[in-house]
């Protein structure tokens, strides 16, 4: 599966040690300069235990103050119960990848106590990254943030 998306374009094999962090703040780095980054804090959601060298990336292209830390686990329950939602009503988009795709057919959301929470279906090399990845975009995106100025806002998110 992750040959057949890196030959799409949905995934890149890393070659060198960081270069996951240096890819990672280019696309950041595009999204700001086509304005597509809230002025406001926070612009960027990050996994609350996010690897020390990409914080050092991010404040070392000015995103200091700008990436939240978005708790997992229980703490994702607004992400897991609201982006279904919002992808029936048309508020957010699947961009229909097939790697998006694989990572949601991984998933398996379990109800713990009184919290939903989504773990592997499938323990080995199944993959749910891009899936959580999302969840820590939405929790952001339901805080509402202005977009830029710009002449035509966008009415759908693409996920």
């Amino acid at each position: 599966m992750l040959d057949d998306a890196e030959r799409a374009g949905e995934y890149v094999t890393c070659e060198d040690i960081g270069q996951e962090v240096y890819e990672a703040c280019d696309v950041i780095d595009r999204l700001e300069n086509a304005g597509l980054l809230p002025n406001e804090t926070p612009a960027i959601g990050l996994d609350s235990f996010g690897i020390a060298k990409l914080l050092d990336e991010l404040e070392a292209r000015d995103y200091a103050g700008r990436f939240f830390s978005v708790g997992q686990g229980y703490q994702l329950q607004q992400a897991v119960l609201t982006l279904p939602r919002r992808l029936k009503d048309g508020k957010f988009l699947h961009g229909r990848s097939g790697l998006m795709g694989w990572n949601v057919g991984n998933a398996k959301t379990e109800l713990r106590g009184s919290n939903y929470t989504v773990t592997k279906a499938v323990a080995g090399s199944a993959k749910i990254d891009l899936l959580m990845a999302t969840f820590n975009a939405a929790v952001l995106m339901f805080g509402h943030p202005k977009p830029p100025k710009r002449k035509a806002k966008p009415r759908v998110f693409i996920i």
